[in-house]
């Protein structure tokens, strides 16, 4: 069973905010990738139960559409979100 997880569905600055319900403490896994499929980004969170919601600093990253794929031991979820 993969895990739930939501972006925003609209273009971001500074920061995303990545939604994961969590059905177990467990350690979950964000990776961002580029649309050249290069990682620019990780971060790893310690376990939580229930709905876990985690922000992540874009700024750095250029403009651009990237994938957020979300790692837990349920499964992986990728998700998309736009860089302004």
């Amino acid at each position: 069973m993969r895990p739930c997880a939501a972006l925003p569905s609209q273009p971001s600055n500074d920061e995303v905010t990545v939604k994961v319900d969590m059905k177990s403490s467990e350690t979950l896994f964000l990776s961002v990738y580029n649309n050249l499929g290069s990682e620019v980004k990780q971060e790893q969170l310690a376990g939580a139960t229930g709905i876990v919601s985690h922000t992540m600093a874009i700024a750095d990253l250029a403009p651009g559409m990237y994938t957020v794929k979300i790692q837990t031991q349920q499964g992986v979820v990728t998700k998309h979100f736009v860089k302004k």
